[in-house]
């Protein structure tokens, strides 16, 4: 009995509905996560009845891979400590983006709606930012999350926001793309999230590179604006970014002076300490992915690590922790988690004669994700690695659409020829 395909029209809808909601509520709503994971299951698993599949998750091999050996590490970790399968739970709900790529991939409708979405996801969280801080007296916006989450996604969407200005460069909207740039700064700032403002400079570098030589001038012009909004922010003291970063100089001066480990940034740095001491008992498997509060009792009571670090789950540092948790065999998934969509992005960024925003997007969210993982662990919480792989697939999905559209106008690739994944 042959399946039926979806049809065009639930694909288009489904899609405009996925890529404009799932910007648009990932950080604004409390559940908005779990909706979009819910509706990509349902459209998702219907558009594989659809044909072309080996084409498209080959083309994506990369994103595909990276994901996959996501899922694979955590099933070698959690058999060979033997924890509860329930520490599969985010490893296997990120799969589910992998729909994203043969969904989006011939689907037809107009790409805006993701611009769209993602505009309303950095305007939407600097609204929700400037009524906590202000309305609610809130020291630090948060959304529905924690504050660092909040406010390093809410600077990721800002920043790719910025991919699309030469989408709207003639339109008379041209000023969105740069308002909610403003807005995820903005977000940004009031989280106190100061360690996602690296991600301002690493971001402008690929802006820069790829932009045409007469827009390069208006993107370092854009990237300046943001730093300066950053430097004011030390200079209003509603913000209280001066007096924490002063607290951060004074807590890292006592740490390594009197090793004051029981301030906020003290506690930070021992448990990096903690987390590389891990990683130098166990270097290859780590201590295992859930037991890196045991591994602290466990150096508390030889006294290498300060007691003022008992109970906390994780180390703060995506690449420590990773060490520490799983070893040199999960850091180099991470790396690959990290690497392989950025190598794919790269490799799509020309569209055409013109380069392809979706493929800028992408690159900007990795690099933001490198920077955000220096003081979080964004990847141990459920909306920090869903937003990470759900957009990579996502822009990759949008990527293969602009690949399919380019072959139905040259015609240069039948619909049904072979293609190696090699």
């Amino acid at each position: 009995m042959q399946v039926k395909q979806i049809p065009d029209r639930v694909r288009t809808w489904g899609s405009i509905f996925l890529i404009f909601l799932f910007p648009a509520v990932a950080i604004t709503t409390p559940r908005g996560m779990g909706l979009i994971e819910a509706v990509l299951l349902v459209v998702g698993l219907w558009s594989l009845v659809d044909t072309g599949l080996r084409r498209i998750f080959c083309e994506a091999k990369w994103v595909v891979l990276a994901i996959s050996a996501d899922l694979m590490i955590a099933i070698g970790s959690t058999l060979f400590f033997s924890l509860g399968w329930n520490a599969l739970d985010y490893p296997i709900r990120i799969m589910i983006a992998l729909l994203f790529l043969p969904l989006l991939a011939r689907a037809r409708f107009s790409s805006d709606w993701l611009w769209y979405g993602v505009f309303a996801g950095a305007i939407g969280a600097a609204a929700l930012s400037l009524f906590q801080h202000f309305a609610l007296d809130l020291p630090r916006a948060r959304g529905f999350t924690l504050e660092i989450l909040f406010g390093d996604i809410g600077l990721a969407l800002g920043l790719m926001a910025l991919a699309s200005r030469g989408e709207f460069i003639r339109r008379r909207s041209f000023w969105l793309p740069y308002f909610a740039f403003f807005c995820g700064v903005l977000t940004s700032i009031l989280s106190g999230s100061r360690g996602g403002w690296i991600a301002m400079i690493l971001s402008a570098i690929p802006l820069y590179v790829y932009d045409k030589k007469k827009s390069r001038g208006k993107s370092m012009l854009v990237a300046a604006s943001g730093m300066i909004l950053l430097v004011a922010a030390f200079f209003i003291p509603a913000t209280q970014v001066a007096l924490r970063s002063e607290r951060v100089f004074v807590e890292a001066r006592n740490y390594f002076e009197a090793n004051v480990a029981n301030t906020p940034t003290g506690a930070r740095l021992e448990m990096w300490k903690a987390a590389s001491l891990a990683f130098r008992e166990h270097p290859v498997f780590g201590v295992g992915k859930y037991n890196f509060s045991l591994s602290i009792k466990e150096l508390e009571n030889r006294g290498q690590v300060s007691p003022s670090i008992a109970g906390f789950n994780h180390a703060h540092n995506e690449i420590l922790e990773v060490m520490a948790t799983q070893g040199i065999i999960g850091l180099a998934g991470l790396i690959m988690f990290y690497l392989l969509p950025l190598r794919f992005f790269i490799r799509n960024l020309d569209a055409g004669e013109r380069h392809n925003p979706y493929a800028l997007a992408g690159i900007m969210l990795v690099l933001c994700y490198l920077d955000f993982g220096l003081s979080q662990v964004m990847f141990a919480h459920h909306l920090g690695i869903a937003f990470y792989a759900f957009m990579v697939c996502l822009l990759a999905g949008l990527c293969l659409k602009t690949q399919e559209e380019t072959r139905a106008i040259t015609s240069q690739v039948p619909e049904d020829e072979t293609v190696s994944c090699v």
